[in-house]
């Protein structure tokens, strides 16, 4: 999957960054992305919907799909499970996922011209954004996986952008896909 401006654009950041609403701006512009929903095992967020943000289920159907090989990758964050479905990622099209780096780097083995894009903001943006999502009691524990985050992708290609201004992230998020695109 990368010919003909067809890619797979991976959002990785941490916890409270923008990633989701950066995502469904990016859907929902110019670019004719899809976003791949992808399966977790934790319980919907005020306002979040089933197949629109995840697809929420139980711990035992996520190790059913582990069983019968579903997933392209799958792991463990916050106690709850995420994965990405093969299926999602197989038809023409660009796709959009949201993931973390460990998720990103297990596509871009499978699929090389995956694009992972980085965000990043300072410490104090990061700890208000987490406060106001009601994560204050993991607040530590999400800075430091922040961090991991960040090692897991020394290695690999990625491009980061610095996510203070949602707005701005956009825009240059937007640049950098419209010219992979041509």
């Amino acid at each position: 999957m990368s010919g003909n401006g067809n890619h797979i654009y991976i959002v990785v950041g941490g916890s409270g960054i923008g990633k989701t609403t950066l995502a469904k701006k990016l859907v929902n512009s110019d670019l004719n992305l899809e976003r791949v929903v992808t399966y977790t095992t934790r319980l919907p967020r005020n306002g979040e919907r089933d197949g629109d943000d995840y697809y929420f289920i139980s711990d035992d159907a996520f190790a059913d799909l582990i069983r019968n090989n579903f997933f392209v990758e799958y792991s463990t964050a916050y106690g709850s499970w995420y994965g990405t479905s093969k299926e999602s990622l197989s038809s023409e099209g660009s796709k959009l996922i949201v993931l973390d780096a460990a998720g990103a780097l297990e596509i871009k083995k499978v699929y090389p011209g995956t694009k992972i894009l980085w965000l990043y903001c300072d410490n104090s943006i990061l700890r208000s954004r987490i406060k106001l999502r009601g994560a204050q009691k993991d607040l530590e524990k999400r800075l430091t996986l922040i961090k991991n985050e960040e090692k897991i992708l020394q290695n690999t290609q990625f491009s980061a952008f610095e996510a203070s201004d949602l707005d701005v992230l956009y825009q240059n998020i937007y640049n950098l896909i419209k010219n992979y695109k041509k």
